[in-house]
């Protein structure tokens, strides 16, 4: 870890988990990560990361952005939100999530 860290590859590393953490929070809303543009995807990431944002949030953020109100209807995102509200993964009251949580008619 110290040699990753004295390289600053240690931040890079952290990256490319929390893009996995990311997508896989997408596909656990049964939403494919592929179905929403890569373009949208690494900006949500990006504000994720930036706004120090948990991978469930940055994805809540992403699908909110890419679909709004229309996300597929055999997804599950209602109860994903739901999971992770009680699991204190996603924390409504910073902004980005409560407008992702508007947008998506879920608050």
């Amino acid at each position: 870890m110290r040699w990753w860290k004295r390289r600053g590859l240690w931040g890079e590393l952290m990256g490319l988990f929390f893009s996995a953490k990311v997508n896989a929070s997408i596909a656990a809303m049964k939403i494919p990560p592929t179905a929403i543009p890569a373009a949208i995807r690494k900006r949500g990431q990006d504000i994720g990361k930036n706004e120090k944002l948990t991978p469930q949030e940055t994805a809540l953020v992403i699908v909110a952005a890419r679909y709004g109100v229309g996300y597929p209807v055999d997804s599950d995102v209602p109860l994903a939100v739901q999971i992770w509200t009680d699991d204190r993964k996603i924390h409504p009251e910073h902004p980005l999530v409560m407008d992702a949580l508007m947008t998506l008619s879920l608050y």
